[in-house]
């Protein structure tokens, strides 16, 4: 199991449907990707999410993030 305390949530956007969201935890995230609002590229793997969220609205789906490569967008 993983600490909560030490992963940020990040909000991932797919063109898919509007009735879905994709939430993924990133554990262990460099200080420069720390920033509310920060568009980023990623690529990695999702894994099982095995917490129960403290909120959750319909349609939201839940992963944990191992993160390979990340930039920042503008």
């Amino acid at each position: 199991m993983i600490t909560m305390q030490k992963c940020i949530q990040l909000w991932l956007e797919f063109l898919t449907t509007i009735d879905s969201e994709d939430v993924g935890y990133v554990c262990n995230l460099p200080d420069a990707f720390k920033k509310e609002g920060l568009n980023v590229r990623f690529s990695g793997e999702y894994r099982a999410y095995d917490q129960v969220p403290k909120t959750m609205l319909g349609g939201q789906t839940f992963y944990y993030l191992k993160v390979s490569q990340m930039k920042k967008m503008q």
